[in-house]
């Protein structure tokens, strides 16, 4: 009589082994995409950390600094008061670009100025304080996000929804 020895085929294992290769090269890219890489993080990322630099960066070395907004074009940079022409638009050349289906729909200031294209500013000054804003991104999934700018608070505060000035 012959005793069946328990364990699994070597095709059983291939097969097992096949699925779950299919399963992972579907599976992986969407993920990267997905939850890795998601451009409206990053760039929610991007302008709290530049926030931040500005604001440091302005008591730091006595200066005062601007943050650029082109709401059409979807691009931000940075310059500050001691940049001659060449060296502004060296800045400019060099902005940070939104990435694709990502977009600046307005930037508001508490005088109730709501400002929906061209170019905006948010400067940053040396005595510890910047001009109070909301910056408003939102992207092709629908997804919405505020970052208000406070002018006596340090950081930003990145809110996941539309917001108004107080």
């Amino acid at each position: 009589m012959r005793v069946r020895q328990a364990g699994f085929t070597l095709i059983e294992l291939v097969v097992v082994m096949s699925l779950l290769a299919l399963m992972l090269y579907v599976a992986i890219p969407r993920l990267q995409n997905d939850l890795l890489t998601d451009g409206t993080l990053r760039a929610a990322r991007w302008i709290i950390a530049q926030v931040r630099m500005l604001q440091q960066e302005s008591v730091r070395v006595q200066a005062t600094f601007s943050l650029h907004l082109d709401l059409a074009a979807g691009r931000l940079w940075v310059t500050d008061e001691d940049m001659d022409a060449e060296q502004r638009e060296e800045a400019e050349d060099a902005a940070y670009r939104l990435p694709r289906g990502v977009s600046l729909r307005a930037v508001a200031y508490p005088d109730g100025n709501r400002q929906t294209d061209g170019v905006a500013q948010i400067r940053f000054y040396p005595e510890e304080v910047s001009d109070m804003a909301l910056i408003y991104l939102s992207d092709d999934a629908g997804r919405e996000f505020s970052f208000r700018i406070e002018p006596f608070l340090p950081g930003v505060k990145l809110l996941q929804e539309r917001v108004a000035l107080d």
